[in-house]
């Protein structure tokens, strides 16, 4: 339950009314209730729901006045004016005002009168709500914690996976790993982890960035963004893994990398020196014997279709810190 937007909702509405009532506005428990309408999760959906509100209703105010003046104040009249002001919010964008304009042109017709004043007071009751709202929602508490908390556990889910990876293609006399390492989950399971590790990273990403007025801090979105490009290409790895029968010198050599590639994942790491061991092991590959069998040729070909993918894994993370130099 999220404890500090009921708190901003309870007291900005009441802050609302008391200043409405001190103005010596009518019906000053509307801009309490607009108020609570205009407390949402970020700052920016805030000031532009505000905005919403204000040319919504701008626009309901002209059609309003304009239907009561020729029809009166009765239900045809209402009627009417929703035919009208609806079609027009969804074309100019401010349905999230629709509500609050309409209880404010109800006040107008409750009136049955059109004035100066009236008009002042119901434009009064909407500003000190939109305002109060935004003055409110100003104090938005960083999801900077929660988004470094759930890079490391995406990192460590990727390690596993790589971790798994050696083990799989290292045979057991030759494996050179501590048993605390050694991933518990299997290798799905860790991968599901993964994906629903980027879903709540762009989550939570998306929040912090809603929460930043002026311009945007792309750093985390572009690392969410490579992070799930790589999510894709490791997807293929650990089928391709998965179809492996026999141990190959090739595995072997693949395996080194994956192992030294699990002990060092970081969000910083540009796998550069990674990328030329892979450039290295691409030529050792090319220079070694044909396969005499066809379970040979087929592990070689899974061989090459996984260094070429672990290839692309770590190209998207060197491009990734490219990016942001």
């Amino acid at each position: 339950m999220d404890y500090l937007k009921i708190i901003k909702m309870l007291s900005g509405s009441i802050i609302a009314i008391i200043i409405a009532k001190y103005l010596g506005l009518n019906n000053e428990f509307s801009a309490g209730l607009i108020t609570l309408l205009s407390i949402t999760d970020t700052k920016k959906r805030t000031y532009r729901l505000a905005m919403q509100r204000i040319i919504s209703l701008i626009l309901g105010f002209i059609i309003g006045i304009f239907i009561f003046y020729i029809f009166g104040y009765n239900l045809i009249s209402f009627t009417i004016i929703l035919l009208i002001f609806i079609p027009l919010s969804m074309v100019f964008n401010v349905m999230m005002g629709l509500v609050p304009s309409l209880v404010l042109l109800g006040h107008i017709m409750s009136q049955e009168n059109i004035t100066k004043s009236i008009i002042i007071n119901e434009f009064f009751l909407l500003i000190i709500a939109v305002v109060v709202g935004g003055v409110i929602n100003l104090y938005m508490p960083s999801k900077e914690n929660e988004i470094q908390e759930e890079k490391k556990q995406l990192e460590y889910n990727i390690k596993e996976i790589f971790y798994i990876f050696y083990l799989k293609m290292t045979p057991s006399n030759n494996r050179n790993i501590i048993e605390e390492k050694i991933p518990k989950d299997n290798i799905d399971d860790i991968l599901i982890k993964i994906n629903k590790n980027i879903l709540q990273l762009d989550k939570l990403v998306n929040i912090e960035n809603e929460n930043i007025l002026f311009g945007r801090y792309d750093y985390n979105k572009k690392y969410v963004l490579a992070r799930n490009r790589q999510y894709n290409v490791l997807s293929y790895m650990v089928e391709s893994l998965k179809l492996l029968k026999v141990d190959r010198d090739q595995g072997v050599h693949l395996a080194a990398l994956f192992y030294l590639t699990a002990e060092q994942v970081s969000e910083y790491n540009s796998c550069s020196y990674l990328l030329s061991d892979i450039d290295t092991l691409f030529d050792k590959f090319k220079k070694d014997s044909l396969p005499k069998t066809r379970e040979e040729f087929e592990d070689r070909a899974i061989l090459y279709k996984l260094l070429t993918d672990f290839k692309r894994f770590l190209e998207i993370k060197y491009e990734f810190i490219e990016s942001i130099k």
